[in-house]
């Protein structure tokens, strides 16, 4: 089931959600790689699930 996961990141979410099985990779460990691979400077707000659909709606995130 890893390499389904690793492969899940490099696609749209929910994109594998074929069945119960696959509906077990989207996690909070899969939101938090997914956004750690896609923005360096990110700190965790309320989950990290929260914290990507967010991104999807404004764009890149950024905390200093």
């Amino acid at each position: 089931m890893d390499i389904w996961k690793e492969i899940s990141l490099y696609l749209p979410y929910n994109v594998l959600a074929l069945s119960s099985e696959f509906i077990k990779i989207y996690d909070e460990s899969w939101f938090k790689s997914k956004l750690l691979r896609k923005h360096t400077n990110v700190n965790t707000i309320s989950t990290w699930k929260n914290l990507y659909k967010k991104s999807l709606k404004s764009g890149n995130i950024i905390y200093a």
